[in-house]
């Protein structure tokens, strides 16, 4: 977006914070969710630019591998590893994607795995790779377990060419006993030792990753003041992606629950996508009638602060169809998908595309015109169905292949 005046900006922010919450307005008064899916693309192609076809950040899942086996994990791979997808790029193959994508505009890349260092040489190499483009940003997601075992491959690239992330995300699901519970026996220490690592290693954006469950709802602030202890500088949180494995980790009723618990200390993402029914049962109870936030961007979503005194403290609420449009994925096999419901059925392992095979400007065009109005639609079919208070089944896939 071009550099503006901050009162133009702020007026921008006002307007668009307030467009997404007329389309909470509409989905209440039963307007058909086909006619809300027209006016939310026709918005954002507003906002962004009708002409503007540049996906703005990819994700990079380096492999399926991981040392843990955590219950909400939505890879289908797990739980049943007859079902593991095989063959990892190479570092040249991604060095190649991520050299077109940023001829292509792409200015994100966020590293996933399953589990990143458990390819450390791929990984760091991508990382290298891309401190070398001050152009681009780029973050990761870890569990954390296996960063002192690699500290000083870590320091190599720090000390060659910079390890400067957006963030980096260690992944904690409670206090102890809960963490461990949930990720297995002695994760909760050794992902502290990580997270210490990265304190030593002097890496900014040191993010606690924590998905809400029933497991840990109760003991969120023990976790949350020991893990600031020892050099956690942010907390994200959000709730499940609803699995066969884990849909009853925490009934919908108890989210309200833990989000009047949690919002106290920090801020918490809701992604209408994964949590219609949540999103509607906020809105019927007057969430959305505060005063709003817009962030940096001022989009997709907006945010509502609890407490004015501390600005961080925040519901940051995802409305819009956001994926496809701005992002997609690229799996360890070349495979072009969504973020998550891809990945937890083999049958849906094919994606829509493969970067070893079409051109990364192919796939952006691909995933804006074809893939991102079909599921648009689907996006807010689902959210019209629990603003009437049906039942939303679990999404198995957000586009026909």
């Amino acid at each position: 977006m071009k550099t503006e005046s901050k009162s133009h900006l702020e007026g921008l922010a006002e307007s668009w914070g307030n467009f997404q919450l007329s389309l909470l307005e509409d989905l209440s008064k039963g307007i058909s969710s086909k006619h809300i899916a027209y006016l939310a693309m026709e918005g954002m192609k507003e906002f962004y630019g009708d002409n503007s076809y540049e996906i703005k950040q990819i994700g990079i899942g380096v492999n399926d591998s991981c040392n843990l086996a955590c219950r909400q994990c939505f890879y289908d791979s797990t739980f049943h590893p007859q079902n593991k997808t095989k063959g990892n790029m190479g570092l040249d193959e991604w060095k190649r994607v991520i050299d077109k994508g940023i001829e292509s505009g792409v200015e994100i890349y966020s590293i996933m795995g399953k589990e990143p260092f458990l390819t450390p040489n791929i990984t760091l190499g991508i990382i290298e790779h891309l401190q070398k483009h001050q152009e681009v940003d780029w973050e990761m997601v870890t569990n954390g377990t296996l960063i002192p075992k690699h500290e000083r491959k870590i320091r190599t690239v720090k000390d060659s060419v910079g390890f400067s992330p957006r963030y980096m995300a260690v992944s904690f699901d409670g206090y102890k006993e809960s963490h461990d519970k949930i990720r297995g026996n002695g994760s909760y220490h050794q992902a502290k030792k990580g997270l210490e690592a990265l304190k030593s290693l002097e890496i900014e954006g040191r993010t606690i990753s924590h998905t809400i469950m029933e497991e840990n709802v109760d003991d969120f602030h023990l976790m949350v003041k020991d893990l600031s202890e020892i050099g956690a500088q942010n907390f994200n949180l959000e709730f499940y992606f609803p699995t066969h494995t884990n849909k009853k980790l925490l009934d919908d009723n108890r989210k309200i629950y833990a989000l009047e618990r949690i919002i106290e200390q920090i801020e918490i993402n809701l992604h209408a996508d994964d949590h219609p029914k949540l999103i509607a049962d906020l809105h019927k109870s007057n969430y959305f009638g505060r005063e709003i936030h817009i962030g940096e961007n001022f989009g997709p979503s907006f945010m509502i602060p609890i407490k004015k005194e501390n600005p961080r403290t925040v519901v940051n609420v995802g409305v819009l169809p956001t994926m496809f449009f701005h992002g997609f994925r690229i799996e360890h096999t070349g495979k072009v998908m969504d973020y998550c419901a891809d990945l937890r059925s083999p049958k849906r392992a094919i994606g829509f595309g493969d970067v070893k095979d079409a051109p990364i400007k192919e796939l952006i065009k691909i995933s804006r015109e074809k893939i991102w109005p079909e599921f648009t639609d689907r996006y807010f079919e689902r959210l019209s169905k629990a603003f009437r208070g049906e039942d939303v089944k679990m999404v198995t896939g957000w586009y026909s292949q």
